[in-house]
């Protein structure tokens, strides 16, 4: 018995239909997944001392949820990062990389303008904390801290310094 193509069609439309439901919950944003958005587009790394760092271009990639980070300082070292917000876990996930094929994967939650993520290496048998807290500035800069730690307790500040957006070139 031959189907019509109107009997062949309704299966592909409902499969069609479910798929744009999926679709569109997995690409919709929840308050917390634009909770970094203010990271989002070129910057400048100042330290503290108003000397350049180096710059970062960072972007929303995937639709939602996840930002990529591809920061390069002025000696010529690269590191990416990704951002990704875990549902399940209510909590943002980085995970870091470097020319020298140094990772970490940072987890951390944001607050009152603040994100603070925490991570650990071993090297040679020393484990070692490292902590980085972005924190959205007043004036549209974001602060940067990265510590680190032998014990949990006392943190040593490895750098500091302020992402400033980059200025348009005409």
């Amino acid at each position: 018995m031959k189907k019509t193509i109107l009997q062949q069609l309704i299966p592909f439309g409902i499969l069609l239909f479910l798929g744009i439901s999926v679709y569109g919950q997995i690409t919709s944003h929840s308050d917390a997944s634009k909770q970094l958005d203010f990271l989002i587009g070129d910057w400048e790394l100042f330290s503290s001392d108003n000397e350049m760092i180096g710059v970062n271009t960072i972007q929303l990639v995937f639709g939602t949820y996840t930002l990529e980070a591809n920061f390069e300082n002025v000696n010529g070292l690269r590191t990416q990062s990704t951002f990704s917000y875990d549902n399940n876990q209510q909590l943002w996930i980085k995970t870091w990389s470097d020319d020298f094929g140094n990772q970490l994967t940072f987890k951390g939650v944001f607050r009152s303008n603040k994100l603070v993520m925490n991570a650990t290496s071993t090297n040679q048998g020393i484990k070692t904390f490292h902590r980085i807290i972005y924190k959205k500035q007043n004036d549209g800069t974001v602060a940067k801290i990265w510590q680190k730690s032998i014990n949990n307790k006392e943190w040593k500040t490895t750098y500091s310094g302020v992402y400033k957006r980059k200025k348009a070139v005409l």
